[in-house]
């Protein structure tokens, strides 16, 4: 959540700093579900991170059916339908039966500049005929807003 703080507060002036730098602006709410490493190597994704749930039983030869993985567009195992957003940075060793339990966002406010998309997809990044920001919202209960930085001295 962003934080506003008071610096200054008389009878007749207010002074506030606002800490627009945070991913999750309001209204979120959060859910939890595993992942589990398949890569073969150690993966760190970083809070903001776009996820969605595997999905495709015919080629799941990890038995991760349910976990969340990283979207990606070009992914054909169910991985290119967003059910969320990484609430916690991950880090996952490289171990294929590394499981862990991840708190993701799954509605509210975020940032539209704090969200992190792997590979080469773009909010403009084209999926089944809609651009990825439009499957966000048709998918999830999220809604990216535009944030303006306020943390230079002269904005206040």
């Amino acid at each position: 959540m962003s934080e506003v703080t008071n610096v200054l507060q008389t009878g007749s002036q207010l002074t506030t700093n606002y800490d627009k730098s945070k991913i999750f602006l309001g209204g979120n709410r959060y859910a939890k579900a595993t992942y589990k490493n398949t890569t073969g190597a150690a993966v760190t994704l970083p809070a903001g991170t776009l996820m969605a749930k595997r999905t495709a039983i015919a080629v799941d030869t990890t038995n991760a059916i349910g976990n969340l993985v990283p979207f990606a567009s070009a992914d054909t195992e169910g991985g290119a339908i967003p059910v969320g957003i990484l609430a916690q940075d991950l880090n996952a060793v490289a171990n294929g039966a590394s499981v862990l339990n991840v708190v993701y966002c799954i509605g509210g406010d975020y940032d539209l500049d704090a969200l992190d998309l792997q590979g080469a997809d773009t909010l403009a990044t084209i999926v089944n005929g809609k651009a990825i920001r439009e499957h966000i919202l048709a998918e999830t209960q999220l809604i990216g807003v535009v944030v303006d930085q306020l943390s230079a001295l002269d904005n206040q």
